[in-house]
């Protein structure tokens, strides 16, 4: 029996990183997986590996920027699987940073809209279906909200990850009486990218500078983060509610 056997779990960004191997986690625990990215190639990748675990998986297109393609995705994934159990935001913005001098308001906006935007919209368009019944809404955080390194350029980014934890809380709050739970995680993880030889972290000194923590390693997005995902979306944290969770070696302990 897997902790998450039945659950029907709506999880955004899953082509690459935390979203696909959250995605994996949930379907070796039994889930069943409604799953976008805007790259079809890499998404039918993992729902290849998810479906080799027994997971029966729905792929979907999705430009979270676009109202019309949030409402698309949850229509198709009622459609096929009659509920949503579970809404994971993990989808991010897909633009490079830039420093906050030159950020032109369209970048900002951009942030916006495939950040907070999606957050609210999907959290909305699911309330429907969770409402009732033991509904998670997890949600990815930043350490940048919390004071990130100078010259990575993520005031944007840091922004709205600070205002989606916000918005975790008061969902928390507000939803509570209907018996659905928000809560948040803050990872910190090597992703693919980071990894890449050729990426743009090439030499950068990021992975020494992500094991900079009391244990001394760097984090691992299956390892390290996806099991939380999976607490905060089974029956185990259905007393746990508007709280963040920190899955990044005690890096930022103590701060707030």
């Amino acid at each position: 029996m897997g902790k998450l056997d039945g659950r029907v779990a709506l999880i955004t960004g899953c082509s690459s990183g935390i979203g696909k191997q959250i995605a994996i986690r949930y379907a070796e625990e039994g889930a069943k997986l409604a799953i976008c990215a805007r790259r079809m190639e890499k998404l039918e990748e993992t729902a290849r590996i998810c479906r080799e675990k027994g997971a029966e998986v729905l792929t979907v297109k999705v430009d979270i920027a676009l109202e019309a393609d949030l409402e698309r995705l949850v229509e198709q994934t009622v459609e096929r699987f009659g509920t949503v159990d579970i809404l994971i935001n993990n989808a991010m913005s897909g633009v490079p940073y830039t420093p906050l001098e030159e950020m032109p308001f369209d970048y900002f906006e951009h942030f916006v809209k495939t950040m907070l935007f999606s957050t609210v919209r999907l959290s909305q368009l699911c309330f429907p279906y969770m409402k009732g019944r033991d509904g998670s809404i997890i949600n990815l955080g930043s350490s940048t909200s919390l004071g990130g390194k100078s010259d990575f350029y993520q005031s944007a980014y840091g922004t709205m990850k600070g205002a989606i934890a916000a918005l975790t809380r008061c969902t928390a709050s507000e939803w509570g009486k209907y018996g659905i739970r928000a809560n948040l995680i803050y990872p910190i993880v090597a992703t693919e990218a980071i990894n890449d030889p050729e990426g743009r972290h090439k030499d950068s000194g990021i992975l020494e500078e992500l094991a900079k923590n009391p244990l001394q390693r760097v984090g691992d997005a299956y390892r390290d983060v996806a099991p939380v995902a999976v607490f905060l979306g089974s029956s185990e944290s259905s007393y746990i509610t508007g709280q963040a969770l920190r899955a990044e070696g005690g890096r930022f302990m103590g701060v707030c």
